[in-house]
């Protein structure tokens, strides 16, 4: 795993198990527009070359408004949890009924 230009991004590599590697990429400062970087896996079992694009902090979109901004916490709380809620009422009343 190489950097395409090694003064702009930085790539460390992690033994994270017996066998596995991780990689940790760096950014050591800020992106020219007019140039692109990208990082370089080579993989020797496959004997693959593939460039993954770096896009720049300068480029990346920006959200306007976040949904459910507005709206209180304990109702997405209720909202995100209502699924356990429904289930363990039918499994209530089933046990229930079938007494």
């Amino acid at each position: 795993v190489k950097a395409s230009d090694a003064s702009v991004v930085k790539v460390t590599s992690y033994t994270k198990a017996h066998g596995t590697l991780q990689y940790k990429i760096t950014i050591l400062k800020e992106f020219p527009i007019d140039e692109q970087f990208y990082v370089n896996v080579h993989s020797p079992v496959t004997l693959q070359d593939i460039q993954i694009p770096l896009v720049g902090t300068a480029v990346t979109p920006q959200c306007a408004q976040q949904p459910f901004s507005a709206t209180p916490a304990y109702i997405l709380k209720l909202l995100s949890n209502l699924g356990l809620i429904v289930t363990a009422v039918i499994l209530v009343a089933f046990t229930v009924w079938c007494k």
